[in-house]
């Protein structure tokens, strides 16, 4: 049983373009070493014990990425977008064609601690699909806002009064995406992580992360200049 782990990064960075120009947000340098390689060894150690193999949806700086990889040896696949997919189809398009059918969803752009295995387990072990990856915030001012819904099982939007942020993280099958990408797309919905095109017929169930859980994003100027210390500095997230 292999986790197929579709990392995304196809986007143009357009709210941080000014600080890194051409530079794809993977190769960001994060006190002289580029993004993509805090964020596979986060994965490598998150999943050391787990058959997985890790997808690379890029699409701008493309060229730039493969480069990287190629002259680093870096073990990872990249999965180009021809055109924009928006996040669904960048994810169902680097799964459809391989067999495996449990898929990680995460941003490209972001690194948090969690216990991924833990999470994956419990997404194995429930036939509630997807199994989204959310941390608790009592202010919310950036992110994407969720609750959970009255039964207290399900997680629902919440433009007002969120309680939970979206990490950019789900567990979902590659069956169940692929058939979610092609409503949202009938629907003229592609970009959303999370929207009630992508959980429907299934409903988003939380794996919660507390308050104070390390979390941080490249995707803004203020956030990448935060984490030229918050990265090095964490013993998670550090390469050396």
């Amino acid at each position: 049983m292999t986790l197929s782990i579709v990392v995304l990064a196809g986007g143009q960075g357009s709210r941080i373009r000014g600080v890194l120009g051409d530079t794809p947000k993977l190769l960001a340098l994060i006190n002289d070493v580029p993004f993509i390689n805090y964020l596979l060894k986060w994965l490598e150690e998150s999943f050391n014990s787990i058959n997985h193999q890790v997808l690379i949806a890029t699409g701008f700086g493309h060229d730039h990425i493969n480069n990287y990889i190629v002259s680093n040896s870096l073990s990872c696949t990249l999965i180009r977008e021809q055109k924009p997919l928006g996040t669904l189809g960048a994810a169902a398009n680097a799964v459809e064609r391989l067999e495996a059918n449990y898929v990680l969803v995460i941003n490209g752009d972001t690194l948090f601690s969690c216990n991924l295995k833990q999470a994956y387990s419990q997404f194995l072990s429930t036939p509630l699909r997807p199994l989204v990856i959310v941390k608790a915030s009592l202010t919310n001012e950036r992110y994407g806002g969720y609750a959970i819904d009255v039964e207290g099982n399900h997680l629902v939007a919440a433009s007002s009064n969120s309680t939970l942020i979206s990490l950019g993280a789900l567990f979902t099958t590659r069956s169940d995406l692929i058939a979610s990408r092609n409503i949202a797309i009938q629907a003229g919905i592609i970009e959303p992580m999370m929207d009630d095109h992508f959980i429907n017929p299934n409903r988003a169930y939380p794996f919660v992360l507390q308050e104070d859980t390390p979390f941080i994003d490249i995707g803004t100027p203020s956030s990448y200049a935060k984490a030229q210390i918050f990265i090095p500095s964490s013993s998670i997230f550090r390469v050396a």
